[in-house]
Formats: structure tokens, C-alpha cells, sequence
């Protein structure tokens, strides 16, 4: 009897221990595709979301585009998620109530569950008619322990927005 006991927490022990090796990064961060018509020099503002996992509250360094071609970030903010609303490809600025809730990358706090919108500002830069990025990359850390996290959420902007590239659509 005494076996039992013993065996049912250390089971259960491990399976929480490779539940929470398994469940991700940190930071989680969408993914897709999102696109946008638009001219050049015109800057335009894409949306997507970061959640904070319970690991604990992460502290945000920066966050980059990863395989820009034609396309330049311009300016990038966090804005907290209120009422279940984000924000998707919009004009720029992006509505009031979202402009107005934006906050710096650098040094701000995500606690855990907590879920932000990262702001894109990006504008089309150089010949050509279609712009786009393959992705983003957030830094940021946890008690002091760097973690980087890449999303394959990719931008695009182009005169028209069933265009394709050499990429597909």
C-alpha cells in the first residue's frame, strides 16, 4: 500500500514535469497571413497577438521583421487587448482606441495569460509592387533569462491584394 502512494505523486509529478517541457514558448505568437494594399511611402499598421504563458511575466527587449523584402518597419508598440478586440491591417494611425493604448516595446510587462497585440507601423520601401515579410522575432526575458520567440506570421502589401508573388499569394 505504501508503494501505491508513492508511485501515483511521482507519476503524476513526471507527467506535469513533460506536460510543461511540451507546452511551449513563454511568449506565444500568431500566425498567418495578413495583406494590405497600399502605395509607396504610405505607411500602413498590421496586427497580431502575444500571450504571456503561465511561465511566468515576461518582459519585453524588442521585436524585428525577419525577411523583409521591400518593406520597413517603421515604428512597433504593444497595445493591451480590451473587450476581446485586436487589431488586424489597418490604415495608419489605426483607430483612436487603439493608438491611443500604445505602449513602447522596450521594458514592458506581460503577465502570465495576459494577452497584447503587437502593432506593426511598416511602409513599402523601393521598386517593385509587392512588399512582404516572412515573420517576426520577439526578445524578451523572465527573471532575467533571455528567450526569443520567431512567428511565421507574414505581411504583405501590394497595389492588389489578390495579387501573387513569386511566393504565391
Amino acid at each position: 500500500m505504501t508503494h501505491r502512494r508513492l508511485v501515483v505523486p511521482a507519476v503524476l509529478l513526471l507527467v506535469l514535469g513533460l506536460s510543461a517541457c511540451a507546452s511551449g514558448p513563454p511568449l506565444s505568437l500568431g500566425e498567418g497571413y495578413e495583406s494590405c494594399n497600399s502605395e509607396i511611402d504610405e505607411p500602413v499598421t498590421f496586427g497580431d497577438v502575444a500571450r504571456a504563458s503561465a511561465a511566468g511575466t515576461v518582459v519585453m527587449e524588442s521585436i524585428e521583421l525577419e525577411g523583409a523584402k521591400g518593406l520597413a518597419l517603421r515604428e512597433i508598440y504593444l497595445v493591451p487587448i480590451q473587450n476581446q478586440v485586436s487589431l488586424g491591417a489597418d490604415a495608419f494611425p489605426p483607430a483612436a482606441e487603439f493608438w491611443d493604448r500604445r505602449i513602447t516595446v522596450p521594458g514592458t510587462a506581460i503577465s502570465p495569460g495576459e494577452e497584447m497585440t503587437v502593432l506593426f507601423v511598416v511602409e513599402a520601401v523601393g521598386g517593385g509592387d509587392i512588399h512582404r515579410s516572412e515573420g517576426y522575432t520577439a526578445r524578451y526575458s523572465i527573471d532575467g533569462r533571455p528567450y526569443e520567440t520567431t512567428s511565421s506570421a507574414q505581411f504583405r502589401l501590394a497595389p492588389d491584394c489578390g495579387a501573387e508573388d513569386e511566393d504565391g499569394p
